[in-house]
């Protein structure tokens, strides 16, 4: 149990930690795990700038994910939770023509492989039997082991309670320690350059232990966030990072050092939105549009529209906190807004659209075809008469006809599906005279009308639904682990799934809009080639 504090008191608290905080690393051996991560590196190095492309991609990739992995939890390394099944077969099965393609290196391939699969197959893990050691006369003691991914947290703490001393560790993300919690004890597994600063200039402990294995090295230092952080300060008696100690299980020479930051996982965008695109071509141009990838916690991905008015749904755990009730957990933010330790809220069962199921049932199954196939029909012959003229002399044509608002960006919207028409009704007549559907503006109009209203009314319907299922919900699984599933009542509404974002892409994407707001596992793009 962590020690509560208030507002005022943590700070105070926090500022003394800055100065006083004694950090303290365990450096564990585990050489056969050191040897084949320097042998993997050295194959990077042999292959250049193949070791980037497909083939060599994938197989690094693969090996070195483990290799942090299994360097930053204290799960057993053939835990389902880090090791996927069925890995070392899938990469032999990769490596089957090797001999062939890359005679002088299929020796090497196939041993890195059997040395992986040696190490797989092992039981226990030696920063599990550190944590033990360490606690074994701490029990009384309140602590925090830090994940760098928190979707690892439920594995991790079924493997602490199996350890009598660890029982009471706490497992927790980063994002838990810039709170009010304070603890006797924070463990840190890995280098600290995998973690945020915070962690270590303003600690929410006394006592800061680092458990990593001696075959790694970091050249990250961080830097005082308080004033009497400073080393030298008259006001304190220690410098910021004082270690109290550092132990050694293995001596390893400094050229046999593995850099941490090569290990580190970094979220390639460019790298998904290309794989992205590659999976999803679309010729019409009119079908994609501008939009931002999100990167996800647990590693999926998901395109959101950036037009400027776009917004999405996102949960505020804290938002039953403020006065208005709990509805204001469930907010409709500009994508701008939109920033890393969001929860964006996505459906994961049917598809990003989940108002077209329920507006259809509004309007009834035989109404919604009949209303969905006159849209079809005026929007396609607007592509075709596009196709055929050009965008900016449709545009014209359409301006010669009546439309007030028919700029090529206007058009490429209204031929999208995404679009159920346009705001004035003299753009729409414009649009049905060059279709060749003049005589039948009134029929039609109305039924775009319809479809709106029937939109809007499942918006407020699925949005009653969130507002009712996310402001009775605990929201401890979101906050602890990043990700939370909302099964919705009714057969249309299928479920939701809350997601805290990881980063947020600078740069806009093309894409075609019905694959926005659908998340897609992407984290082979997670690490760095």
């Amino acid at each position: 149990m962590s020690i509560a504090v208030n507002t005022l008191a943590s700070a105070g608290k926090i500022y003394e930690f800055s100065s006083s905080a004694m950090t303290t690393r365990h450096r564990v051996g585990w050489p056969e795990l050191g040897a084949v991560s320097r042998d993997l590196k050295g194959l990077e190095r042999k292959l250049g700038d193949e070791a980037h492309e497909d083939y060599w991609g994938l197989f690094i990739r693969s090996l070195r994910r483990y290799v942090f992995l299994i360097s930053s939890t204290p799960l057993a390394p053939g835990d389902p939770a880090i090791y996927s099944p069925g890995l070392i077969e899938r990469l032999n099965n990769h490596l089957r023509q090797v001999h062939l393609l890359y005679p002088n290196l299929a020796g090497v391939a196939r041993d890195l492989l059997e040395r992986f699969s040696s190490i797989v197959n092992l039981g226990g893990n030696p920063l599990l039997e550190e944590l033990e050691r360490i606690y074994s006369t701490r029990q009384w003691e309140t602590a925090a082991l830090v994940l760098k991914e928190t979707r690892f947290i439920p594995a991790v703490e079924l493997t602490l309670r199996s350890v009598a001393s660890l029982a009471g560790v706490k497992a927790v993300g980063a994002h838990h320690l810039r709170g009010d919690n304070c603890f006797d004890n924070i463990i840190v597994l890995g280098a600290q350059a995998w973690y945020p600063e915070y962690i270590f200039t303003a600690p929410r402990t006394r006592n800061i232990h680092i458990v990593i294995y001696s075959w790694l090295k970091s050249s990250w230092k961080p830097e005082p966030t308080f004033i009497s952080s400073l080393p030298g300060d008259a006001t304190s008696n220690r410098s910021f990072g004082t270690i109290q100690r550092e132990d050694y299980d293995e001596e390893v020479e400094a050229e046999n050092l593995l850099g941490a930051e090569d290990l580190l996982p970094r979220i390639n965008l460019d790298a998904i939105s290309e794989r992205f695109a590659r999976n999803h071509e679309v010729e019409r141009e009119y079908e994609m549009v501008d939009a931002k990838l999100f990167t996800l916690e647990g590693g999926a991905s998901v395109f959101i529209e950036a037009s400027d008015n776009a917004k999405a749904l996102v949960i505020d755990p804290d938002g039953d906190k403020d006065g208005r009730g709990a509805s204001s957990r469930l907010r409709r933010l500009p994508v701008s807004y939109i920033e890393p330790g969001a929860y964006l809220l996505l459906r994961t069962c049917g598809g990003g659209d989940y108002i077209v199921p329920v507006a259809d049932r509004i309007l009834g199954g035989d109404k919604a075809k009949q209303i969905r196939a006159c849209q079809e029909l005026w929007k396609r012959r607007l592509r075709e008469e596009v196709s055929r003229m050009g965008l900016f002399p449709a545009s014209i044509a359409l301006l010669d006809l009546g439309s007030i608002r028919a700029e090529e960006s206007n058009v490429r919207n209204w031929m999208s599906s995404r679009n159920i028409r346009p705001d004035d009704r003299r753009d729409f007549e414009a649009i049905m005279k060059l279709a060749g559907l003049e005589d039948r503006i009134d029929e039609y109009w109305m039924n775009a009308k319809s479809l709106t209203t029937a939109h809007m009314s499942a918006g407020r319907y699925i949005r009653r639904l969130l507002l009712n299922g996310v402001a009775t919900a605990g929201l401890d699984e979101l906050e602890r682990t990043g990700r939370m599933d909302f099964e919705l009542p009714g057969e249309d509404a299928g479920s939701f799934t809350a997601f805290r974002v990881l980063d947020v892409s600078t740069k806009k994407y093309k894409v075609p809009v019905a694959h926005l707001d659908e998340p897609f596992e992407s984290e082979a793009d997670l690490w760095p080639e």
